[in-house]
């Protein structure tokens, strides 16, 4: 079976791609190509789809509005879905169990991983000492490794764990480790001291 990702995350990419720059989402199509967002179209939002059709509209949203533009529209994504329906209960159990810090929406990525994921590897979180942890992700395969876009938005959504939870911090990748299918993100946060 090949790396697949669930069509409703690429849909809702689109959607908010056309709400904040409907101007360019014509260039948007053309780049990412018309016959597979045709298929995108014709797809339900559970229906597993080419982990390269998701990667192929994630680098070419960098393609059109560069990539600083491209992380923070899947940030805000990503915030957006905390409160959706499928991720919801994840983010008030972490929340609720863990407390209201980024770490705790961070740790659930396993859980999360596989409602959109789909033979596309493994992913989770090594806390460290502090205000510090890194977002491990192994057996990542070709179609993932390949896409900027893709690894972009992963890093888009330590971006968003930082915002949901109201941290300024670092979300910093290391790309050392592609050629054995691995890929890493170091993420920091300021703690406010009680003085």
């Amino acid at each position: 079976m090949t790396a697949q990702i669930r069509a409703s995350y690429t849909k809702v990419g689109l959607k908010n791609f056309k709400r904040a720059y409907a101007d360019q989402l014509e260039q948007l199509i053309e780049i990412a190509g018309r016959d597979a967002l045709s298929d995108l179209r014709a797809a339900s939002a559970l229906e597993w789809l080419p982990a390269e059709l998701h990667g192929a509209v994630a680098d070419a949203m960098i393609e059109v509005v560069g990539r600083s533009a491209a992380r923070a529209l899947w940030a805000d994504i990503m915030v957006e879905a905390f409160a959706s329906p499928v991720l919801s209960p994840i983010v008030s159990g972490a929340l609720r169990i863990y407390g209201k810090k980024p770490t705790s929406l961070m740790r659930m990525t396993p859980h999360a991983w596989p409602l959109f994921f789909r033979q596309c590897g493994r992913s989770w979180m090594e806390p460290s000492e502090g205000a510090r942890a890194t977002m491990m992700f192994e057996k990542l395969p070709r179609a993932l490794l390949a896409s900027t876009g893709i690894l972009d938005s992963f890093q888009a959504n330590c971006d968003a764990a930082l915002r949901y939870t109201g941290f300024a911090g670092s979300v910093t990748a290391s790309y050392e480790q592609l050629g054995d299918a691995r890929f890493s993100i170091d993420v920091q946060w300021e703690v406010a001291s009680s003085s």
